[in-house]
């Protein structure tokens, strides 16, 4: 799908408000930023109670992350994501900056290490160097950190979906080992949050 795809519906609310269903299908692009700011304008202008970001993303842009988080948190409207059934890398990253996030049956969430593209058409993924590595995994760690602590989630799960040299457990129990990005399932989420 592409950020075309990304206009805004609108549900009655059994409280009499309106909630705004904004969907983000396809490649996180600089097209989906202004397709989100108008969709987030409108709920704003027409009173919204809810927006919820109806995601299916295997990534994408970190520009265009970066603002669509700033248009996010810019706002005094409850935000809610619906992982459908994916929200990777840049999905995860705006997923944070939602106040709730719910996650289809078989929903993931997270691999949001960043990685190079090759400029050549069908390229691919390159290797970085380790220098550049840790100057593109560095600042995307702080943006997660920074989404996840504004909105109440673990910061440390956060960053474990970014840098492999960061591991995660709740007490002795081993959630992600040391050398893996952390992906949840919508049942390991499940067990995290309920248990």
């Amino acid at each position: 799908a592409s950020a075309a795809s990304a206009d805004a519906t609108t549900a009655p609310v059994s409280s009499g408000g309106v909630v705004y269903v904004i969907p983000i299908n396809g490649m996180i692009e600089r097209a989906l930023v202004y397709a989100i700011r108008r969709g987030v304008e409108e709920a704003v202008h027409n009173g919204a109670n809810a927006i919820i970001f109806d995601m299916d993303t295997p990534g994408g842009r970190l520009d265009a992350t970066e603002e669509i988080i700033g248009i996010i948190t810019d706002i005094d409207i409850k935000t809610y994501t619906f992982v459908n059934p994916n929200a990777m890398s840049a999905g995860a990253i705006i997923s944070m900056a939602t106040d709730h996030i719910y996650m289809a049956p078989r929903g993931r969430i997270g691999d949001a290490m960043p990685i190079m593209m090759s400029p050549l058409p069908m390229g691919g993924v390159e290797p970085m160097p380790s220098d550049i590595k840790e100057k593109a995994v560095s600042p995307t760690d702080a943006l997660i950190r920074s989404a996840a602590q504004r909105k109440g989630h673990d910061p440390d799960l956060a960053s474990a979906m970014v840098r492999l040299d960061v591991g995660y457990k709740i007490g002795d129990k081993v959630i992600c080992e040391k050398g893996r990005l952390l992906t949840l399932t919508a049942q390991d989420a499940e067990q995290l949050v309920g248990g």
